[in-house]
């Protein structure tokens, strides 16, 4: 499936880079690609939020290790012809991490327990919340603006 036909916003862009190239160091050691990925995000989230997201997209990936049975299938990043489309498992995995950002705990559910074969996917589910809230976090603004509904002062006249 083209990734561009899931809706994946910028961050969640960066995500599916950064949990390929995990997939790729699991999958080739010598590879190192956990220092890619790590530097990835620390360039595009920032040297304060970057290793945060950073371990938070690897722990979704140990746990998910540690759930499934059978290999996940994964698109190499770094091929220029492939990299736009997703592997059915990729499709759950994104489909997971949005419906956790947006509270859907149905489908967060479902995705999960295809995700970890049938196995118990409360591991998995715990690292992909924390994902989502180092996304979500990133996602506030870091100085609200006043709005309407705030408190104002008054001033009373007798």
């Amino acid at each position: 499936m083209p990734v561009q036909a899931v809706g994946l916003n910028p961050d969640e862009l960066k995500v599916l880079e950064t949990l390929r190239l995990f997939c790729i160091a699991y999958a080739d050691p010598a590879s190192m690609a956990w220092e890619q990925a790590f530097e990835t995000c620390t360039h595009e989230f920032g040297p304060t939020c970057g290793p945060r997201i950073g371990m938070a997209t690897m722990q979704v990936m140990s746990a998910l290790r540690i759930s499934r049975r059978t290999t996940y299938s994964f698109t190499n990043p770094a091929c220029s012809c492939c990299r736009h489309t997703l592997s059915d498992h990729e499709l759950q995995m994104m489909s997971l991490l949005k419906a956790q950002r947006r509270g859907d705990g149905l489908a967060r559910q479902t995705h999960a327990v295809i995700l970890c074969e049938g196995q118990r996917p409360e591991r998995f589910l715990a690292s992909m919340e924390s994902l989502a809230d180092c996304l979500n976090d990133l996602a506030k603004p870091t100085h609200p603006k006043q709005t309407s509904l705030q408190k104002k002062r008054i001033r009373f006249s007798h």
